[in-house]
């Protein structure tokens, strides 16, 4: 089972190490053309499924956790198919960016059109190992994102944006702020009233049944 918030029974069947906040990111100041590139760059939330869903999950995920990665490989496709395209789950995707490269990589995806944000997260999951021991993970990063039709200078505008980040760390501070964060892959729970939930059980029963094994420490 998962790190939920509000449920340390499921923090100690997983063991997932308590990775440490984010606590400087060194960006380079982007050029005043990739500036001019990033104009139109707005951080904006990214979810799936039903926005009447009787019930809304909440990641909170960082694009260098190991942890993050084999979720989305290995139960996210559960998730997907039995709670959110039945119309049970509205899953709602945030970064908590735990390293620099975890920032460059979540204004990445960011910059990406609605319908690509998915697709591109789960690619980033998949190739995790291979851009972060690149020796340039922002040159990796845009080869991931010319793939999904996001042009090299758009790209290195997205990963240099100051306003992204300035939004992503923003967001991870409510995050350990309101949630008590501190973790990756974290989840929080809410109803259709807008009531924290201490579990889903349908959520539990998928992390349980299709989480790796040798991720259950």
């Amino acid at each position: 089972m998962m790190r939920v918030l509000l449920m340390s029974a499921m923090v100690s069947v997983l063991s997932f190490a308590a990775l440490p906040a984010l606590a400087e990111t060194a960006a380079a100041p982007a050029a005043a053309s990739a500036e001019k590139k990033a104009d139109d760059i707005v951080w904006e939330e990214r979810s799936l499924g039903d926005a009447n869903a009787p019930v809304t999950i909440y990641e909170y995920a960082s694009m260098t956790c190991g942890h993050c990665a084999a979720f989305h490989e290995t139960v996210f496709p559960h998730v997907k198919s039995e709670l959110i395209e039945t119309g049970k789950v509205r899953f709602v995707y945030r970064d908590f960016p735990l390293n620099g490269p975890a920032v460059k990589a979540a204004a990445l995806a960011r910059c990406m059109p609605e319908q690509r944000f998915f697709p591109f997260v789960a690619s980033v999951f998949k190739t995790q190992q291979s851009w972060i021991m690149s020796e340039n993970h922002q040159e990796a990063l845009a080869k991931l994102a010319a793939l999904a039709g996001v042009d090299q200078d758009r790209a290195q505008a997205c990963m240099n944006s100051p306003a992204l980040e300035v939004k992503l760390m923003q967001l991870m501070q409510e995050a350990q702020t309101k949630y008590n964060i501190n973790s990756t892959p974290s989840f929080v729970f809410y109803d259709k009233d807008g009531n924290q939930m201490k579990d889903f059980k349908p959520f539990t029963e998928l992390m349980e049944k299709n989480f790796k094994n040798d991720h259950k420490h």
